[in-house]
């Protein structure tokens, strides 16, 4: 939407209304959106329109300049709090404003794929992708605003709404510790960018067209297919999903109603928690465990890096924490080499570069890239983000393999989940860690498909920087066919190669390795794994070893300053 000698003018649709700008990005509704791809719109008047077919950008503006009229880029800007305006490149025009957050860096009509980033040559990616599926802030005026107690310990809590007639929703709400008010050595870390890259996906469908329904229960589904999130789609789409034009959705919000992001809401593809519902499980486990922790969230960790983390000897992780920013990866390390202990207890870890839109707003952006398990894949020249400037795609095809930072990394995914069968060596090196866990399998039983190692499995890999001297504490094992090799771990394909039962590296370790300055990590290298500490009323084999690890981690000395 721009201004044009005091006209209003909509590309991309009709009837632009309640347009809002906010930091980083603008909000409004429209009609008759566009499904498509435009490039330097421009007004123009008398017979000149034809002097501009076949033109270039900067031409276009040169035969605008004289002849009167007006001509916007849409390529991205970087600045960051006025990002989404768009200059005029001639013509007495105002900035344009792009609403909903459209794609930008992506491929212009004159991209000549001598360049795949628009970082280098700004003028190859002078289009914007229109969705009429883009929502990024719902704009819904606030109900209720009241200051919390300045006494509320930090916890994950629920805003529970109830109707007249008796219906209610639980809205999660994660209370941090203010500044200097940390009550605990344990920080457990929500992997709140993760809950949004999933929020409303509709990834039941795409399963379906692909005919992959073997991976699922089946009676999950079929609940999944009665549930509101399959069939919610007006409060926009996950970041697993994609637009009508079948283009991936680059942008996921918290500023909008997350149906899946619900304490009771079970995930269709296993019918028990995963992800938010996943790492409540978790929260339960220390709650009848006796740990005191407070709660961060990925965007404090974002946006304060390794300070954030200064006031604790131990950060724990939930069961998928799987989109991270170079920020967060660069606090977790720093809070790793400067004496934290770490554990990672989850699967598919650290595994797609993200940006955020802005400081504030809870909006994340990633890029498939062409590599990776994902249901869409990026175009051609269009992996970078507008976000933060850099490449997307996956941290290992950046350097920063999961592995480097935990001692696993992403191997494979699928089938039914297995016990960790305990490595004898590690019994002589590590000890302590198998203190009251009799026998050779840990996590034997689980709310995940049995066990718990499963679903998403990582694995060493000195290759990829598991750390010299990582121990492997126990490593799964005989994965059903359903369980899958990760497609980035694959150089040749023959038939049966990569599938559970043929290959050795389709299997979840679980490790501890200690690092120089007195830091340690921990990990398990399965999302089944927290979903494994409740059975039996948490009287197993999975919770003794943590147990184990936390306790070990706490009455270690500490290092840090």
């Amino acid at each position: 939407m721009v201004s044009f000698t005091g006209q209003q003018v909509t590309f991309g649709a009709r009837n632009s209304r309640d347009i809002v700008d906010r930091k980083g990005y603008s909000r409004g509704r429209a009609d008759n959106n566009f499904e498509g791809k435009l490039s330097a719109p421009v007004v123009v008047f008398g017979s000149h329109l034809d002097d501009l077919c076949g033109k270039e950008l900067h031409e276009i503006a040169l035969v605008v300049r004289s002849a009167g009229g007006a001509v916007w880029d849409l390529a991205p800007q970087r600045s960051g709090a006025t990002r989404y305006f768009c200059p005029a490149l001639a013509g007495a025009a105002s900035p344009g404003r792009l609403v909903n957050l459209p794609n930008q860096g992506v491929t212009g009509p004159n991209w000549d794929a001598t360049t795949d980033s628009f970082r280098e040559c700004r003028d190859q990616y002078s289009a914007a992708h229109f969705h009429s599926t883009d929502l990024i802030d719902s704009g819904w005026d606030p109900l209720f605003i009241d200051a919390l107690p300045s006494d509320l310990p930090s916890a994950v809590y629920g805003i529970e709404l109830r109707t007249a007639a008796g219906d209610s929703d639980t809205v999660p709400l994660f209370v941090v510790p203010g500044s200097g008010t940390r009550r605990s050595r344990i920080a457990f870390l929500a992997s709140t960018f993760t809950y949004l890259a999933y929020g409303n996906e509709n990834l039941i469908e795409f399963f379906a067209a692909e005919g992959a329904f073997g991976l699922t229960d089946p009676e999950a589904v079929a609940t999944a297919r009665s549930q509101h999130v399959p069939v919610g789609r007006e409060f926009g789409l996950s970041l697993y999903d994609t637009h009508p034009d079948g283009s991936g959705i680059h942008y996921s919000s918290g500023l909008r109603p997350l149906l899946d992001f619900r304490p009771e809401y079970r995930t269709w593809t296993f019918g028990c928690g995963r992800g938010f519902g996943g790492d409540l499980y978790l929260i339960e486990w220390l709650e009848w465990a006796g740990y005191e922790y407070d709660v961060l969230t990925d965007l404090e960790l974002h946006n304060g890096g390794a300070a954030v983390l200064d006031d604790y000897d131990v950060v724990i992780t939930g069961c998928h924490p799987e989109y991270h920013t170079s920020q967060m990866l660069d606090g977790l390390q720093a809070f790793r080499d400067n004496g934290g202990k770490l554990a990672y207890l989850g699967g598919n870890g650290f595994y797609w570069v993200t940006g955020l839109i802005n400081s504030e707003s809870p909006v994340v952006e990633i890029r498939r890239g062409h590599a990776g398990i994902r249901t869409w894949a990026s175009e051609p020249g269009e992996v970078d983000l507008v976000s933060s400037w850099e490449a997307g795609g996956l941290w290992r095809l950046r350097g920063r393999a999961p592995q480097r930072l935990v001692g696993v990394g992403m191997a494979a995914q699928g089938g039914g989940s297995r016990p960790f069968v305990v490595n004898p060596a590690a019994k002589r090196i590590l000890p302590w860690f198998f203190e009251g866990i009799e026998g050779d399998l840990i996590g034997e039983r689980g709310l995940l498909l049995g066990g718990a190692a499963g679903d998403e499995l990582d694995r060493v890999d000195a290759r990829l920087g598991t750390p010299p001297g990582t121990v492997v504490l126990a490593s799964s094992e005989n994965h059903p066919e359903g369980t899958q090799r990760a497609i980035e771990e694959l150089l040749q394909v023959y038939h049966g190669s990569t599938s559970g039962p043929n290959d050795t590296d389709i299997r979840a370790d679980m490790v501890y390795f200690d690092v120089p300055e007195g830091g340690a990590v921990f990990s398990v290298g399965s999302i089944a794994f927290i979903p494994s500490l409740l059975v039996d009323e948490g009287d197993n084999t999975a919770s003794k070893a943590l147990h184990n690890v936390l306790d070990h981690f706490l009455l270690t000395e500490c290092k840090r300053t």
